[in-house]
């Protein structure tokens, strides 16, 4: 949640993108809801709250299909004129990405991008305090790089 925070007050994204749980997806809509950026999630609740618009009118909730779920974010980055991203993702722990990467490069070129740099963060479930190790991260890219950055992480 912090590091929602922090690229919304201090680099002033104007979307955020990859949200996996519905836990997660919520609590990074409360905070971004305030500063009305747009959070793209690709995880949905059970059951749909019939106030869900009104809480979080800028959560936008994604196909749970991972090739459109991927065009999605490519016509999203085409859209903000982004040429150049920086992919943040986790790695499996039994190893994989599921292909997302490739196909995502594939479509950001289709678009005009393409990925300069990829941020891969070891599964979150090794490591004793995964919050400040994304956080510690972040910074670093924030650092060097003035690109859109784009997140995948598992779904647990």
């Amino acid at each position: 949640m912090h590091a929602a925070e922090e690229m919304i007050k201090e680099k002033e994204v104007k979307v955020i993108i990859g949200t996996h749980t519905w836990q997660e997806a919520a609590l990074v809509a409360d905070v971004a809801k305030e500063a009305q950026v747009p959070v793209i999630s690709f995880a949905a609740p059970a059951i749909t709250p019939p106030q869900m618009p009104i809480r979080w009118p800028f959560l936008i909730q994604m196909a749970k299909n991972g090739s459109e779920e991927i065009k999605c974010i490519a016509d999203i980055v085409h859209a903000y004129g982004w040429q150049r991203v920086v992919a943040i993702y986790e790695d499996e722990p039994y190893g994989g990405d599921s292909g997302k990467l490739e196909l995502l490069s594939e479509a950001l070129q289709n678009v005009g991008s393409e990925i300069e740099h990829r941020l891969i963060l070891p599964p979150f479930s090794f490591l004793p305090d995964p919050e400040r190790v994304v956080q510690e991260e972040l910074d670093k890219l924030l650092i060097k790089y003035n690109l859109g950055f784009l997140s995948f992480f598992s779904h647990r």
